[in-house]
């Protein structure tokens, strides 16, 4: 391990003695509050951190540190990373099984021990997303009350669609559609999709990439591995959980710092870029709805650049 410790979370934790015992150790240290200040170093010195040790507080206020244990491995796979919790012991189950993690109240000989110890965190990395070819949208539709959509629509068994789920609000249905082009997806919604008896009315996001600066492009790609279509499909058919797609739209100027700090938060399950009436589409999963309605009031209003976001609660169609 290099002579440098990045410290992420509390600073009643990380306090100026600690560093001070560090730094007489021969260890360069430094803080970040949250993984908005982590993810904007990282952005800014792309190899600094290569063979450091990485201190992640369990309980960081913008984002899920275990994801954010597991983003670093995609970056950093020579780096060494531990675990502290902040929170008088307070676990999830998640939580629960993570290693190592350091007693509290930290001490730099501790700390050096622990971080010695373990090995370059790239030795478990998950396993990347396998590229698609073609395009993605979201079709967002409106039926007429009383309508059957979906007797119809799976009577009809379009093949071209992903995903296809009922929600309570003004979009009565969120589809996911999968083509050759975005042009290919556009004919599959004008000419098989809004033809369905029932549709009131409907528009199109597109999923698609923004521009980026710096390493940010690495850094949200690498944040989205860590969201599989599993997590989403789990989520999605728990009789435990609920779910809901959530839609934003965010300033420009501010959408590559937000990107990743919505993909590596603990309730979501899927997120992705799109150009349209709205440029961010989500699922959030909770144990109920007002648990989903906490997250968006305290993670999602909150974000720098957050200009508008709506919630659609996915509902069973056999309920309807």
């Amino acid at each position: 391990m290099r002579n440098k410790i990045l410290f992420i979370g509390s600073n009643a934790s990380f306090n100026a003695k600690l560093s001070a015992q560090l730094m007489e150790k021969g260890y360069e240290t430094l803080f970040c509050p949250n993984g908005k200040g982590a993810i904007e170093l990282i952005n800014a010195n792309a190899s600094s951190l290569e063979g450091s040790g990485i201190v992640i507080d369990l309980k960081l206020t913008d984002i899920s540190g275990i994801r954010f244990g597991e983003l670093i491995n995609l970056l950093y796979p020579s780096a060494v990373i531990a675990y502290y919790n902040s929170s008088n012991g307070e676990y999830n189950g998640e939580e629960k099984s993570v290693s190592p993690l350091l007693p509290e109240p930290l001490t730099s000989t501790a700390l050096i021990s622990e971080l010695e110890k373990l090995s370059p965190s790239g030795n478990n990395l998950p396993a990347e997303k396998p590229a698609r070819d073609g395009a993605d949208a979201f079709a967002l539709i409106k039926i007429n009350q009383g309508a059957s959509f979906f007797k119809n629509y799976f009577d009809n068994s379009i093949k071209n669609v992903v995903h296809c789920d009922a929600t309570k609000g003004d979009i009565d249905i969120f589809v996911q559609i999968h083509a050759g082009s975005q042009e290919e997806c556009s004919k599959i919604f004008d000419g098989q999709i809004k033809t369905i008896d029932g549709i009131k009315g409907g528009e199109l996001l597109f999923i698609s990439e923004p521009e980026l600066n710096g390493r940010m492009k690495e850094i949200i790609h690498s944040a989205g591995i860590l969201l599989p279509a599993e997590a989403w499909e789990t989520a999605r058919s728990s009789k435990e959980l609920v779910c809901s797609y959530l839609v934003a739209s965010i300033d420009k100027e501010k959408i590559q710092n937000a990107l990743p700090l919505i993909k590596l938060k603990n309730n979501v399950v899927y997120c992705d870029y799109t150009k349209g009436k709205y440029n961010v589409v989500l699922m959030v999963k909770g144990k109920q709805f007002v648990q989903i309605d906490k997250f968006i009031e305290s993670q999602m209003l909150n974000l720098e650049g957050i200009l508008k976001v709506k919630e659609y609660p996915v509902i069973n169609i056999y309920e309807m």
